[in-house]
């Protein structure tokens, strides 16, 4: 069974004893000469062990640890991975010079903590009969590392699969795969451009087309005093304030995307917008037709 937090009900149990672990590990010769590594382990062991491992993406930690922006480019700053490596080698360092029941280990390419437990060293056993009631301290004391031993084993497990899970997800992901990976995670601000549905309605009353030029300086009716009253009336009514049903739930999904990266989008009109809104180095995302939103010509090379 697993509790509120979404942990089985062995990882509480073991959480005191990792976390006195990774007491004994902060106090060490391997880890006192590095504060940074120090937070970076302390750090992904209290994720773990919280069952929070969406937090333990390197994006993530790079935010939470080293102050950097959330749109930041992972793949030129390495901080994150110099850090995990150099939390390794420490983890080396200490084990290889102290026998320890428990264990943890930081897998490469990973940022998910590991916990093992490890065989313990058999105590001799003496030539003299021992007292009856040394026997059952000693029986008490077997048994209580056998429990521990199962129930490290079952958190262990419990983390790698969680690991896999996690990564299952993660390449499923829409963020992963064209176009939406080079959108959210070039480093550009992205800018969603509603459709006008106005236009189509307004050239079905006019019979006449709304050419990009025409829609660019507002020109949006040729001649209007030739139209009468009720023509006049129906204008006003398609002033570009209208948004089509499809993409309002096109861009709640594009929105929903653009959070998971938080990354900042911003979402216009299109008859909100000027040509030189269209002069920068930003993402465009054109939602409708090229009759719906002739902001789209400028994109036909494209």
């Amino acid at each position: 069974m697993a509790n509120q937090a979404g942990l089985p009900q062995e990882v509480p149990i073991a959480s005191p004893l990792l976390r006195e672990h990774l007491r004994e590990l902060m106090e060490s010769s391997a880890f006192k000469g590095s504060r940074r590594c120090q937070q970076f382990l302390q750090y992904v062991v209290d994720k773990a062990l919280a069952g929070q491992l969406e937090d333990l993406k390197e994006r993530s930690l790079g935010v939470a640890l080293f102050g950097r922006s959330p749109s930041y480019d992972t793949g030129d700053d390495a901080i994150v991975r110099v850090t995990a490596s150099d939390v390794r080698k420490r983890l080396q360092q200490y084990y290889s010079g102290t026998e320890s029941a428990i264990r943890f280990e930081l897998p490469a390419g990973s940022y998910l903590p590991e916990f093992r437990a490890m065989a313990v060293r058999e105590i001799p056993t003496p030539t003299a009969p021992a007292p009856l009631r040394q026997g059952r301290r000693d029986l008490r004391i077997w048994v209580g590392a056998m429990m521990l031993l199962g129930i490290l084993a079952l958190c262990g497990t419990w983390i790698y699969r969680e690991n896999l899970a996690r990564e299952a997800r993660e390449k499923q992901s829409p963020l992963n795969v064209l176009p939406w990976s080079a959108l959210f995670r070039g480093g550009r601000p992205v800018q969603l451009i509603l459709a006008d549905p106005d236009v189509p309605a307004m050239e079905a009353l006019t019979r006449a087309r709304i050419s990009l030029s025409d829609y660019a300086n507002r020109r949006y009716i040729q001649n209007p005093n030739l139209y009468g009253p009720d023509m006049q009336r129906a204008f006003t009514l398609l002033r570009g304030v209208n948004v089509a049903a499809v993409d309002v739930g096109i861009a709640l999904d594009i929105s929903r995307l653009a959070a998971q990266e938080s990354f900042q989008l911003r979402t216009h009109t299109a008859r909100s917008l000027q040509l030189s809104s269209f002069k920068s180095e930003d993402h465009f995302i054109l939602l409708g037709s090229p009759q719906s939103n002739p902001w789209s010509e400028l994109f036909a090379s494209h």
